[in-house]
């Protein structure tokens, strides 16, 4: 049988995260949720996502903080989705510097995310 992808989201919005999670299970995704960078680092630690999805701003620790974490910590290879509300160019910048993967802006399409889901899933399918 063959195994489901893990994907972690990571916002503080629940209207965002009930909205991606409903997505994510459509397509067949095993889906962990976390409201902060904090839950989100304790999660990636305990869930060992094969994808995060992770907004910028939030309480607590903010998406580059547990982008950093994920990228210090010596894995590379997880693909990093990041998503905001803002299209800031430096924000944009600042996130592909730190070694995301993807930065959308809110509100998501949900075709441009799914794409991108399985484009850097397959990708690291082909690393392994």
């Amino acid at each position: 049988m063959e195994s489901r992808s893990k994907i972690l989201v990571v916002d503080d919005e629940q209207e965002f995260l009930s909205f991606i999670k409903e997505h994510l299970e459509l397509h067949g995704y095993d889906v962990v949720l976390a409201c902060d960078g904090e839950e989100g680092i304790v999660c990636v630690k305990k869930h060992s996502p094969d994808l995060i999805i992770c907004d910028i701003r939030m309480p607590k620790q903010d998406g580059f903080y547990v982008l950093r974490e994920l990228r210090h910590s010596g894995d590379s290879k997880t693909p990093f989705i990041m998503v905001t509300a803002f299209d800031d160019f430096n924000k944009t910048r600042d996130a592909y510097n730190e070694e995301a993967d993807f930065y959308l802006t809110k509100p998501v399409a949900v075709n441009v995310l799914m794409n991108n889901i399985k484009t850097l899933l397959s990708i690291k399918a082909n690393r392994l």
